[in-house]
Formats: C-alpha cells, structure tokens, sequence
C-alpha cells in the first residue's frame, strides 16, 4: 500500500500509484509534487524497495526513506539536489535541480547478472 508523510516538512507519496484512488493520486501529483523517482531493472521490470537518501547541494541529508513501490514522489524546495538509491546492493546516483515550477523525473536503473538471474 502506498504512503503520504510528511519528513522533515517534505511531503512525499512512497509506493505504487496503483495502491491509491485515481483521483488522489492525480490531484496531489498535478499541483504538489516536483521530483518524481522511477525505479527498475534494465530488463524493464519494475522495482520496489530501494533505500532513497536526497541530500541538499551543501551534502545535508534532506530526505531518507525506503520506497514501498517503484514510485516515489516529493515535495522539495527549489534547489540542487543529490539523489542516491540504492538496490541489490549497489548505489546508483543523480543530481536534480528543481526549480519553482514544473517536475523532475529520475530513472534509476540495475543490472542484474546473468548468475543473479540464474540463482534468483
């Protein structure tokens, strides 16, 4: 199931779109949101469960949380940001800037290795 907190006076939607009605799920993302993460494999399948640090552009550690679903939105002020997720134990990082207006899209993608396919 998805979740809506408030950590540290961001506001983020954690988890899968699916989890929530339709219509909030639009509502908050159309007026409210202004960076939006997108977890995956490079095979194309969808991932749940990385652990998110975002840190500001001075290294501190704004948001922390551990995505339910291969979504994950939030509310930051404008700024540059460092996004780091990480998943099968590996950190891949991106940096944001969000401006006043508008939403920032990250993709984070993993490699798995054939012998991590193979064993599961």
């Amino acid at each position: 199931m998805g979740l809506c907190r408030l950590v540290d006076c961001v506001f983020t939607l954690n988890g899968s779109s699916k989890d929530l009605p339709r219509n909030v799920v639009c509502e908050w993302r159309s007026d409210t949101d202004n960076l939006q993460l997108r977890f995956a494999l490079q095979n194309g399948n969808y991932l749940g469960g990385a652990h998110v640090l975002i840190q500001d552009d001075k290294g501190k550690r704004i948001l922390e949380a551990i995505s339910d679903g291969p979504l994950f939105f939030t509310k930051l002020p404008a700024g540059n940001y460092t996004v780091a997720a990480t998943a099968l134990g590996k950190t891949v990082k991106r940096t944001a800037h969000l401006s006043s207006k508008g939403q920032v899209q990250l993709n984070f993608t993993w490699k798995i290795d054939d012998e991590e396919i193979a064993t599961g």
